[in-house]
């Protein structure tokens, strides 16, 4: 019985040693595979990893049932030292036949990933020297810029000179409309006393008791006219005001064009800054378009109104005559 123990005992221990030998065959061979050169153990011992799979399938115990595997996994009750001895030996094994498995399954892909690897290190190195000359374009590009920032300044001098005459012209236009306004409904009043001069020549007596009310409303209407006058003068000042602001920004076209050779890298800035400088000036153009056709139509609409509220007024005058 102790000599059977003995033996069993041995055969454990020695299928355990082969185990790790093989092992330590498998991690060789697969170092050695990812790496590409052969190492020290690989050349020292040719064969080595062959020569101990072939042992190990020699001696190797036949693979265990599950009913064994239960066996020996369960806990282990008394005294029985060879046991206890031969479940450490037995566990390593099996776990050591477990990762060689492993290890040859992960042979196949590494093998294959390595030449990913290596594309991926030459792109790496590509990406390298685009990197180192995309840095020499960005010194370059650092020297030029001071003159841009330069050129940019005045340019941005130009800019805030030309924002204040636009909002400069905004408030004109708005006046502009005033004054146009008040220009019409002068003109309506105008050609409305001129039609109710003879009826109230003819009505002169019943409408003295109103005829005070209107001498103030004419002192008022030529006080209106007057300041129509100051008015006029101010607008043939903006008139002149925005001539120059033309003749500026003709300037500016000129400066922008001797710049152009200096700026080529900033030309889609200043294409975009004349193109906005165009569209201004049609919004200007449109603008005062606009004005006169409203108020063509503002003059039109009082004549209308001038002549509904005509018939009005002659039954008013009429009737007040009756009265009287």
């Amino acid at each position: 019985m102790k000599r059977c123990a003995k033996r069993h005992l041995n055969h454990g221990m020695l299928s355990a040693l082969i185990a790790v030998m093989s092992l330590h065959g498998v991690a060789v061979a697969h170092s050695s595979s990812v790496s590409g050169t052969p190492t020290s153990a690989q050349s020292s011992m040719p064969g080595h990893s062959a020569s101990v799979s072939i042992a190990v399938d020699a001696d190797a115990e036949p693979v265990p049932t599950a009913e064994q595997i239960r066996e020996w996994n369960k806990p282990i009750k008394g005294w029985h030292p060879i046991r206890r001895l031969m479940r450490p030996v037995w566990k390593l094994r099996r776990n050591a036949l477990q990762i060689e498995k492993k290890l040859e399954e992960i042979q196949n892909p590494v093998n294959q990933i390595q030449p990913a690897l290596v594309s991926l290190d030459d792109k790496i190195s590509g990406v390298n020297e685009n990197m180192n000359q995309m840095e020499d374009k960005l010194a370059g590009l650092s020297g030029n810029i001071p003159s841009l920032t330069s050129h940019i300044s005045e340019i941005q001098s130009h800019m805030d000179q030309l924002g204040q005459g636009v909002k400069d012209v905004g408030m004109v236009r708005k006046e502009l409309r005033d004054v146009i306004q008040m220009r019409q409904e002068i003109r309506q009043l105008d050609k409305q006393i001129a039609q109710l001069k003879e009826p109230l020549q003819e009505i002169q007596s019943p409408v003295a008791s109103i005829s005070t009310p209107i001498k103030s409303m004419n002192s008022e209407l030529v006080n209106l006219n007057d300041n129509v006058a100051v008015t006029s003068g101010q607008l043939n000042q903006v008139v002149s005001e925005v001539t120059a602001m033309r003749a500026e920004m003709k300037e500016m076209k000129l400066a922008m064009q001797q710049l152009k050779q200096p700026v080529n890298s900033i030309s889609s800035p200043v294409l975009a800054v004349h193109n906005d400088l165009k569209e201004l000036n049609d919004v200007l153009l449109m603008a005062v378009r606009t004005v006169l056709f409203g108020a063509l139509a503002l003059l039109t609409g009082m004549v209308a109104l001038a002549l509904k509220y005509r018939e009005r007024l002659v039954k008013l005058v009429a009737r007040n005559s009756f009265g009287g």
